[in-house]
């Protein structure tokens, strides 16, 4: 079990000595636990919140925006992390560990605890450092605005059979 925290929506970590996997009996396997932080990503300015774009309107008349408005522009947050692979995006393979939809509002905690835990594949033997991102659905990093982000990882070696060793 790996704990992480830190306020930046790129978290880094490193270990000495690093963790050996050892792969003789199967490969090892991540997933995210739990995800624990507040909700409060910022709107950006008015302009763009109300789908205008930036610039000087003539007052006393009526302007419709080019765009619709875009109260909340993160749909998805997802937790990338550096030591697996086997996820894919727009038919891309990343390091998405997990996505979710924010199901609070500003101002409240967010706290995701997977119902269905997935593990991923390892894609290293060595274990010296984890990096976690923390990106909306168009790959864009998340300003939490300095809020604490604490994450939970399991790992665990996944046998040939199926079977599991925790």
């Amino acid at each position: 079990m790996f704990c992480i925290s830190g306020n930046l929506s790129l978290l880094h970590t490193t270990f000495f000595p690093g963790l050996d996997l050892d792969l003789t009996d199967g490969e090892w396997e991540l997933a995210l636990i739990n995800l624990t932080t507040y909700n409060s990503i910022p709107n950006d300015s008015l302009a763009p919140l109300l789908g205008f774009e930036q610039a000087c309107l003539a007052e006393n008349i009526w302007h419709m925006s080019s765009k619709p408005v875009a109260i909340n522009n993160v749909n998805a947050l997802r937790v990338e992390c550096n030591l697996i692979r086997g996820s894919y995006t727009n038919g891309s393979e990343g390091h998405v560990l997990h996505e979710f939809t924010l199901s609070v509002p500003p101002g409240f905690k967010i706290i995701e605890s997977p119902k269905n835990i997935i593990y991923l594949p390892v894609n290293t033997r060595n274990i010296n450092e984890i990096t976690l991102r923390f990106t909306d659905q168009n790959g864009k990093l998340i300003n939490f605005r300095g809020e604490t982000i604490t994450v939970r990882l399991h790992l665990r070696r996944r046998l040939e059979n199926g079977t599991n060793i925790q």
